[in-house]
């Protein structure tokens, strides 16, 4: 049985550049860049606003879909959005847009961002594009995926697409090249892993600072429930410390190396 082993996470954020949001006597609203739907933070943000209405907040959040993280960052670029947009980010994606435009980032970020933001609030710890979900448990590393198929998110998502590419290339040197590395968006991946037209496809697992509570979002759910409808085991495919560190040594970024208990996911 194959189970994953390491999970590189990174803090998510939301960002403010340039100061806080503006408040009056009236209620405001605030739009909050996030990621496509399905990616775990547009539900969040939704209840979160919802509380926030409920305690009585003059500021009403706004949970916008976006094409990700990646997209973001550059809109945070845009000084006519500073005084009234959040922005869904992570640390590791403040460090890597100071390298945009460079031949590793390019693809996903053409030109470098270098901006000064004030961090609000944090979200979670989130492990997906550091490990891998499959239904052949033949597959035991993120090596033997090369020649693969291989879904992963958007080129505009950070942890769904861009670091899943940062770690297969950079850790184990699988590309578009040797593989076979598709982008789409969270639903599409995780449907081609169930309809078995793709070898392995990012899946999402989130936890808190303390990692002692996990949350399984809706596409792992998805997974599971095929999972025992077919009768095909799932399994995870993940990265070691070795390959993390290499990782963070080569673009500057601070990826957390971190064993999940067994059981924790399902399959």
């Amino acid at each position: 049985m194959t189970r994953v082993k390491a999970v590189a996470l990174a803090a998510v954020a939301a960002g403010l550049v340039a100061g806080p949001v503006r408040t009056a006597q009236a209620l405001e609203p605030v739009p909050v860049l996030l990621c496509p739907f399905g990616c775990g933070l547009t539900e969040s943000e939704t209840i979160l606003m919802n509380q926030m209405l409920t305690s009585g907040a003059k500021v009403a959040l706004l949970p916008q879909e976006t094409p990700g993280y990646m997209f973001n960052i550059q809109e945070m670029a845009n000084k006519a959005k500073w005084k009234k947009f959040l922005f869904g980010t992570e640390d590791t994606i403040i460090q890597l847009a100071f390298q945009g435009g460079s031949p590793e980032l390019k693809e996903f970020l053409p030109k470098p961002v270098k901006i000064p933001f004030k961090l609000l609030y944090g979200e979670g710890w989130w492990g997906q594009g550091k490990f891998l979900a499959t239904f052949n448990c033949n597959l035991k590393t993120m090596a033997d995926l090369k020649g693969k198929r291989i879904s992963l998110g958007l080129r505009g998502q950070s942890d769904w697409g861009v670091f899943a590419r940062l770690f297969l290339e950079h850790a184990y040197g699988i590309t578009p090249k040797n593989s076979d590395i598709r982008h789409m968006t969270p639903a599409q991946l995780t449907q081609q892993l169930i309809d078995g037209v793709t070898d392995a496809s990012v899946t999402p697992v989130g936890t808190e600072p303390n990692l002692k509570a996990f949350l399984l979002p809706g596409p792992i759910r998805q997974l599971e429930a095929a999972s025992k409808a077919s009768g095909k085991k799932l399994c995870y495919i993940g990265v070691t410390k070795e390959d993390v560190d290499k990782v963070n040594k080569k673009f500057g970024t601070t990826f957390l190396h971190v064993t999940l208990p067994a059981g924790t996911l399902p399959g």
